[in-house]
């Protein structure tokens, strides 16, 4: 794909968030390479490099949407930050849920009917 101009790609930006999916298409055509390098490097528990492609090509939407040129930041750069910073966010939720089943486990020593009075556990 050939390179954009800052210019260019603020354009397919701006056509993007009045609605354009051409320019949406063209944009995530032209960062695929680059999601692709920022995914690699990131791993999610419980999920598998699709999916971690797929977070980071969230990133990139909201980046698309979020995107304010006259905030003087190039968007190649603002969009790279969005991509790394969904991504982390991801594998931070899913760090919080690994625990989850030894959270709402039950104990061994739990009775395993209430009502008999001998009380047998696991």
């Amino acid at each position: 794909m050939p390179q954009l101009s800052p210019e260019q790609m603020n354009e397919f930006v701006l056509e993007a968030q009045s609605g354009s999916e051409a320019a949406v298409e063209r944009l995530l055509l032209y960062f695929e390479p680059k999601i692709k390098q920022i995914a690699r490097n990131n791993y999610i528990i419980g999920a598998d490099p699709e999916d971690v492609l797929q977070t980071a090509r969230l990133g990139l939407w909201d980046a698309i949407l979020r995107y304010n040129p006259r905030k003087r930041t190039s968007f190649e750069y603002f969009a790279r930050i969005c991509i790394r910073r969904q991504i982390i966010s991801a594998m931070k939720t899913a760090r919080k849920r690994r625990n989850d089943p030894l959270n709402r486990g039950e104990s061994l020593l739990t009775p395993i009917d209430p009502s008999d009075p001998e009380g047998l556990t696991v």
